[in-house]
């Protein structure tokens, strides 16, 4: 999107520029124009573009701060959900559960979540978390086909 108005941005800029280098009057014309519907005809001062590059680039900062910290505060809240529907799970035992080999013995844990390396597991007879490695785990059928 941003790249088709910046193209047609661009275009614009070009056919008016040639437009105005083909003779004095052309240029006139376009300065009566601009003039009619009430747009400025003279360029800003260097000062004046300065200041208002620094302001145009502080608020550009502050707001793409301020939606940061909204979608933080979203993805947040969305986990905050997520964890209580898999504790809602835990408590009424529907969560899945996984075999793992730890210390050479096979345990039967619930299954919390996997990351990009570990899996987390919940014990409930110690009411710890277990971490895992991806491999080496098989899931429990919960029902029979």
């Amino acid at each position: 999107m941003a790249a088709g108005l910046v193209t047609f941005y661009s275009l614009y800029k070009i056919c008016l520029s040639e437009y105005v280098n083909k003779d004095t009057a052309s240029a006139r014309n376009i300065v009566n124009f601009k003039k009619k519907i009430k747009l400025p005809t003279k360029k800003s001062r260097p000062l004046v573009l300065k200041y208002e590059r620094k302001y145009k680039n502080s608020w550009s900062i502050l707001i793409g701060v301020v939606i940061f910290i909204m979608g933080m505060a979203h993805f947040e809240k969305k986990g905050v959900q997520e964890a209580r529907k898999i504790l809602q799970n835990i408590k009424t035992d529907k969560n899945s559960r996984v075999i793992v080999q730890i210390n050479g013995a096979k345990k039967e844990l619930l299954y919390l979540y996997c990351g990009s390396r570990n899996c987390a597991a919940f014990n409930k007879k110690t009411n710890e978390i277990v971490y895992f490695p991806q491999s080496g785990h098989s899931y429990v059928r919960q029902k029979e086909i």
